[in-house]
């Protein structure tokens, strides 16, 4: 902020931009930017050809709590089915 005010007050008192004079300083490449651009569409394909078997794993263990839901079921008595819940 100092800067910036020593250069308006010189630039005040010159009546000369001081910008066209001066170099402007070569920026490096923006490494965040640049590996974003360059890596991004190949995360995104790992996620997409990631996600059918982590659907499967889900499924699977959806189908295997209702197999143990299912065989905690009894037949009881008049034909109606009662739950034993094991501990």
């Amino acid at each position: 902020m100092l800067r910036d005010m020593e250069k308006t007050l010189d630039q005040l008192s010159t009546g000369v931009d001081i910008r066209v004079f001066q170099v402007e300083e070569k920026k490096g490449p923006d490494w965040n930017s640049e590996l974003t651009e360059l890596l991004g569409p190949v995360i995104n394909e790992l996620k997409m050809m990631s996600s059918r078997p982590r659907e499967t794993e889900k499924l699977r263990n959806k189908i295997e709590l209702h197999k143990s839901l299912y065989r905690t079921c009894k037949p009881g008595p008049g034909g109606r089915a009662y739950i034993v819940t094991i501990r």
